[in-house]
């Protein structure tokens, strides 16, 4: 397989690059970002989906749970008041690009990431502390 069959999903990273970009710089993710990504994910699923795109990773239906796995995976979080709607939207946009199997994965990646990096920091600071 060649860099060229995972266009979707490198599309999808340079949004999410896009994303907190934007997040750090302006402190929110816009509509405006956000749903002309989604949409165009959408259609490329579609196309891919019919055979007039080749080499899309997954098909509408990936696309789709990709897109609940992504809300699902930060909503809590968002639920509680420690995310903004746009790190949630921005995941659910991402899912639509990435399809259900490489949000999951990502999704898993990233909490046992940070997860190791939490009990890292407190292990340092109960260190310093004493």
């Amino acid at each position: 397989m060649e860099i060229l069959d995972y266009w979707p999903i490198i599309v999808g990273c340079a949004f999410l690059a896009l994303a907190a970009g934007c997040e750090w710089k302006f402190r929110r993710v816009p509509n405006a970002l956000c749903f002309p990504f989604a949409i165009a994910g959408l259609a490329v699923a579609v196309l891919g989906t019919t055979g007039h795109i080749p080499n899309v990773a997954g098909d509408f239906m990936s696309s789709i749970f990709g897109s609940i796995v992504g809300l699902a995976s930060l909503i809590f979080f968002y639920s509680q008041g420690n995310l903004g709607a746009g790190c949630v939207k921005a995941q659910a946009t991402f899912g639509i690009w990435a399809g259900c199997a490489m949000t999951s994965s990502a999704c898993i990646s990233t909490m046992i990431l940070t997860s190791v990096v939490a009990i890292v920091i407190t292990l340092i600071c109960c260190a310093i502390a004493s």
